[in-house]
């Protein structure tokens, strides 16, 4: 199995870490800056000149992919693991297919011993655990008076802002004005940046008014839900709780969820940034199940972002997901090796299906702010100073940011269809990915 033909250029330049790496791998991408390049139907590897004596020791394995480099980078991958992984898929013969070096194989040992091992691990029985029942209750009543504390104190809040009115909404963040930083001190985090976010719409433009209200209702509806945990159903009460800030033990989960074994291809990917933490989202639907999964990665400052699944491929594996109102967060149990998806295959020619589909979500879970809208056979069309994609039936939707932002999209249409992901929030389409129809890799959107 040749796993190098699993993947397209734009699939490995979404692995960069950042721009500056992309642009200094695509220069290394030359044969000429190489030596003892090589290849088997795993790996792939080559040595790279530095400023040191010694070139530095590059190394790909493709069942991840997982990157090992000998500089001194701390970015991962660095710029000549994407240097290697480009240079080698332009042109297949620059490196020879051969038995890895004696240090490429150690490496590959080593990485399937740490499977091996992680795979035998059985989670401690809760009985072998010594678990101090008296302080976690009381640290558990800590903090359901805290959040208390919180759910009164945005309550109030919120009655205030009405009844002096919007025209009055502060349109900056100040702690005398928005009550965020108290509701984290009362361990809300999950509250606190959703009333960040009512500062984001004070300033969205025009019509900001209405959207601001939509979410200071969504925010009053989980007041009230709060209020009434002990009537909610399990799935919804541990969305409330995920909403307010709780958080899942991830161990335990892929220990005890039930998982969902899958076909799972990766349609969307994006990526928020507030210059302290990076969000990124990864997108991906069941080809048997017709599940829709979500994966969540974080960075901090220029800490990396692992990809465990990227825009293109396709990997038989299984999901367990968080509980809440609806099946949507996922884990990665189990994963077999990726290979290229003809993603063109995926999705509905018709907007207002897809449409529906957020429409059934969002009656389930009210505090949805994001879904994948998948569609096939869609045209950009350029009005009224802004991109829409329409589709077959002259039904339109608009595309989140400037006209100039759509230059590619637009570019890679002609006038013709494509295949296209984005992220709906109810007002516009954030762009993941598209290819024209015929096309056997998508574009991933910068």
């Amino acid at each position: 199995m040749d796993r190098l033909a699993g993947w397209a250029v734009p699939q490995i330049e979404l692995l960069a870490p950042d721009a500056a790496s992309l642009k200094a791998g695509r220069a290394l991408a030359s044969p000429g800056k190489w030596s003892g390049l090589g290849r088997s139907d795993r790996v792939l590897w080559g040595l790279c000149q530095g400023s040191g004596k010694d070139p530095y020791r590059t190394q790909i394995d493709l069942e991840g992919p997982a990157f090992k480099c000998s500089c001194p980078s701390r970015k991962f991958p660095c710029k000549h693991g994407l240097g290697l992984f480009l240079l080698i898929l332009a042109n297949p013969s620059a490196a020879d297919i051969s038995s890895p070096p004696d240090w490429v194989t150690e490496w590959l040992t080593q990485r399937d011993s740490r499977a091996q091992k992680q795979a035998e691990k059985e989670p401690a029985p809760p009985s072998a655990a010594v678990v101090d029942e008296e302080g976690r209750a009381r640290r558990s009543a800590q903090r359901e008076a805290r959040v208390a504390e919180g759910i009164e104190l945005l309550d109030q809040w919120l009655t205030d802002q009405i009844r002096t009115g919007l025209s009055s909404f502060p349109a900056y963040h100040s702690p005398g004005h928005l009550p965020a930083a108290r509701l984290i001190d009362c361990q809300c985090p999950g509250l606190a940046r959703r009333v960040q976010l009512l500062t984001e719409l004070r300033l969205s433009g025009e019509g900001w008014q209405s959207r601001l209200l939509a979410e200071m209702g969504r925010l009053r509806l989980l007041i009230s839900a709060y209020r009434r945990m002990d009537a909610l159903p399990d799935t919804l009460k541990a969305e409330v709780r995920t909403q307010i800030g709780w958080t899942q033990d991830q161990e335990r989960l892929l220990a005890e969820a039930p998982g969902v074994q899958d076909l799972w291809r990766v349609v969307g990917q994006s990526m928020d940034d507030d210059g302290r933490v990076r969000v990124q989202r990864t997108w991906l639907l069941g080809d048997r199940s017709g599940s829709t999964a979500l994966l969540l990665a974080f960075g901090a400052g220029a800490a990396p972002l692992v990809a465990r699944a990227v825009v293109g491929t396709e990997f038989e594996g299984e999901l367990a997901y968080f509980p809440g109102a609806i099946p949507l967060r996922a884990l990665i149990r189990r994963q077999a090796a990726p290979s290229a998806s003809d993603l063109t295959r995926l999705g509905t020619p018709e907007l207002s299906s897809a449409l529906r589909g957020f429409g059934a979500a969002a009656a389930a879970n009210p505090w949805l702010d994001r879904w994948p809208i998948v569609v096939r056979e869609v045209v950009p069309a350029l009005s009224e100073d802004r991109v829409w994609v329409v589709d077959r039936n002259r039904v339109a939707l608009p595309l989140l940011g400037p006209v100039e932002n759509h230059w590619q999209l637009l570019a890679v249409s002609g006038g013709g269809p494509l295949w296209f992901s984005g992220e709906w929030d109810g007002e516009a389409l954030q762009v993941m990915a598209f290819c024209s129809v015929g096309s056997t890799h998508a574009s991933v959107a910068a």
